[in-house]
């Protein structure tokens, strides 16, 4: 499959210059959503205790599709608003989640799921080509 049918803006979003550290891939949100710690650490997605915009929210690390960090998106794991968090400069609807992994392999089809935790099912499930949609449209508006 290949990506020159990936719109510009996605080809060219920087790449972050900081990993966040302490990621607990083991929370019980995780479990509650389908998601075993294999793929939490697999996808780097987990509980971020640290200082910042991510401070106590699920964080779930956004890569272009040559597998660089572009962003972080967090997600409440109890009722604090907003629901997902994301930097204010980062377009969610110009890239989609895990492409990186769904370009890499040898099918010449991908699934199109509705988001994180979808993907990371279906993924855990044995189907590599898939992703998320993070507020994309599947047509021009």
């Amino acid at each position: 499959m290949g990506r020159n049918w990936l719109r510009k803006e996605e080809r060219f979003l920087p790449p972050l210059k900081f990993k966040l550290t302490g990621v607990d891939c083991a929370h019980p949100y995780l479990a509650e959503r389908g998601i075993t710690e294999k793929t939490a650490i697999e996808f780097g997605v987990g509980f971020y205790a640290g200082p910042g915009l991510m401070h106590g929210r699920l964080v779930i690390p956004i890569h272009n599709a040559d597998g660089e960090l572009v962003a972080y998106c967090g997600r409440s794991v109890d009722q604090t608003l907003p629901r997902y968090r994301v930097p204010s400069a980062f377009a969610k609807s110009e890239i989609l989640f895990n492409m990186h992994r769904a370009a890499s392999g040898r099918d010449n089809s991908v699934i199109v799921v509705e988001g994180f935790f979808d993907c990371m099912k279906v993924h855990q499930a044995g189907i590599a080509a898939v992703v998320g949609l993070m507020g994309s449209a599947l047509y021009e508006p």
